[in-house]
Parts: structure tokens; C-alpha cells; sequence
């Protein structure tokens, strides 16, 4: 199923957490609104999954919109999968990806 998604980044260049499935791959689209055109983004995966042509990290270049678009491949293994993008002034942003199901969560319980 394809899906598309807006999201929106926070102060530290994050953005919200994203669930996936296993070996699912994802197709990126990202503003850099501090950043001309024609510079280059360093692109890293961190905790496993490939960016395009199969690399855990590789550059990609800013178009005339400021934006960079790559596809990212999530590996098989359960859990949290980043992606951090860099450009060479520090503009930095980082993708969370949660593959598999969600994780349970347990009730606290008040004491007296």
C-alpha cells in the first residue's frame, strides 16, 4: 500500500517516527530551507537498511527546489532504523523508522 505523508521536523532537525514493515522501502523527500541549490547532503543509515543503490551512506545534491529525494530499503530486523542527512554548513536532519509492530506499552499504576 503507498502512502503518502507530510511531516513536520522539530527544533533539532527530527522528525516524528515513522511505522514500517520489514524489507519495506520507503521514498524520501526532504526540504533543506537554509541551504542553496547544488549543495551536497550527506546521507547515513544508521541502525541498518540501505539507501538507494544499496550504500549505508552516500551524498545526494540539493535540486533547484532545495530539496533531496532518495529511497530507503528497511532491513528485516525488528526495531528503530535512522537516517541522518547533513549538508556541508551543518543543516541537519535525522528520520526515524519503527519496523515491525508497535511496541506494547504498559500501564502505570498509581501507589498510595
Amino acid at each position: 500500500m503507498k502512502k503518502n505523508e507530510a511531516l513536520t521536523v522539530n527544533q533539532g532537525g527530527e522528525f516524528p517516527r515513522m511505522m514500517t514493515q520489514p524489507g519495506e522501502t520507503v521514498q524520501v523527500r526532504l526540504a533543506f530551507t537554509k541551504t542553496e541549490p547544488d549543495t551536497p547532503v550527506a546521507i547515513t543509515s544508521q541502525d541498518g537498511g540501505l539507501i538507494e543503490g544499496g550504500q549505508r551512506s552516500t551524498a545526494g545534491v540539493l535540486d533547484a527546489t532545495r530539496q533531496l529525494a532518495f529511497a530507503y530499503t528497511l532491513s528485516n530486523t525488528p526495531g528503530i532504523h535512522r537516517v541522518t542527512l547533513t549538508t556541508p554548513a551543518g543543516e541537519t536532519k535525522a528520520l526515524q523508522f519503527w519496523v515491525g509492530p508497535p511496541l506494547a506499552m504498559k500501564k502505570m499504576t498509581q501507589t498510595k
